[in-house]
């Protein structure tokens, strides 16, 4: 077994990129990556390299690849005065004497950088993909969850790793006892001067921009939060939702007309993406467009309100809104995803099965 490890050599980036391909070729449920957007992500045209750091590994046995791990640091993520380490990218065939190898090679680096607090698996930071999937292997993906092997959470642990923080994805298929329970909360919202509207199709750079200043203002103590450059947030987010309808982005307003939440919803198109191929190709695009509306389940990927507006019960309104856009646009289940565990949303719809998909994130002190 021999680890190697490089920053940004071109060749050795694309091998290391393109290790999935061979890790997931007989699991059905994999979506491969696009190759091109992570080559990008781990270029130094990545904003994130402005203010932080990363070293890549790669496990080869008998001149092959079987292993891939980044060492990450995060100097916006103080920890005891010092920047937090992450540890990301994580692939590996099972066998723990190859993760292992990995796993030490990249908190090895971490310790000669002073390095005290490791998270995994972060790519970059929160606000880039994160955590493996620990409990729902069997049930259909959807795009932009974590999706792993089983054996990679096992490895964390049989290292040394300690779970840090649980997340849950919760399915919804029955969206009527939400809609009753917060009709009369919808019609004082509205009744009280507030108002809802959809993205804005025609100045979509202006309302990513409200989007941006709303994430930063509503999750910025939230655990794990690190803030992020505008140029940051559009390069990961608005290539991305440009492929869904203004409807699926709704802003609420409060009575004097200031923005107070977001909903960001897309339509679970894992089928038309998986059929791409990992490539962003004219084809592919053709492919995906082809085929991105045979879907009749809806993710709810992120719902914020401003802090202290619990009594207007605002976060009760988005949803009651996103489930009414759903029934008319014929959905017939909603995905919760990858909520904090003791998320809220027990309280706001009782139906939602908890239980669905799990997440767990973990930590290692140097």
């Amino acid at each position: 077994m021999k680890v190697i490890s490089f920053t940004h050599d071109k060749d050795l980036v694309h091998k290391f990129v393109t290790l999935s391909n061979s890790i997931y070729k007989d699991d059905p449920n994999w979506i491969p990556p696009f190759t091109k957007q992570v080559e990008l992500r781990l270029s130094p045209t990545n904003p994130f390299l402005s203010y932080g750091s990363i070293r890549n590994f790669m496990a080869l046995s008998n001149q092959e690849v079987c292993g891939r791990i980044s060492a990450i640091i995060n100097n916006k993520a103080i920890i005891d005065g010092k920047p937090t380490g992450y540890l990301g990218f994580f692939e590996s065939v099972n066998d723990f004497d190859a993760a292992s190898a990995l796993i030490s090679a990249g908190l090895e680096y971490l310790s000669d950088q002073g390095i005290r607090t490791v998270y995994g698996p972060i790519n970059f930071s929160t606000w880039y993909e994160y955590r493996f999937m620990t409990r729902g292997f069997e049930k259909a993906p959807f795009v932009f969850e974590p999706h792993n092997p089983w054996w990679y959470p096992q490895f964390f642990l049989d290292f040394g790793f300690a779970p840090v923080k649980t997340y849950n994805s919760a399915l919804v298929q029955d969206f009527l006892p939400l809609l009753e329970s917060t009709k009369e909360m919808r019609e004082l919202f509205f009744k009280t001067g507030y108002h809802a509207r959809p993205l804005n199709r025609f100045n979509r750079k202006k309302d990513y921009r409200l989007l941006y200043d709303l994430s930063t203002s509503i999750f910025k103590n939230n655990w794990g939060y690190t803030n992020i450059s505008l140029s940051e947030f559009e390069a990961l987010y608005f290539s991305t939702n440009r492929a869904i309808s203004p409807e699926h982005i709704l802003f609420v307003y409060d009575s004097s007309g200031r923005p107070i939440g977001f909903a960001v919803t897309i339509p679970n198109f894992y089928k038309a993406v998986k059929m791409m191929k990992g490539s962003m190709g004219l084809k592919s695009k053709w492919t995906f467009m082809a085929n991105c509306n045979s879907t009749d389940t809806l993710i709810i990927k992120t719902l914020g309100v401003l802090p202290g507006l619990r009594k207007v019960r605002v976060g009760p309104v988005l949803f009651n809104l996103v489930y009414d856009m759903a029934i008319r646009n014929g959905y017939k289940k909603i995905i919760l995803a990858l909520m904090a565990e003791g998320n809220t949303i027990r309280k706001i719809d009782v139906t939602a099965d908890l239980s669905y998909k799990e997440y767990v994130l973990y930590e290692y002190r140097l």
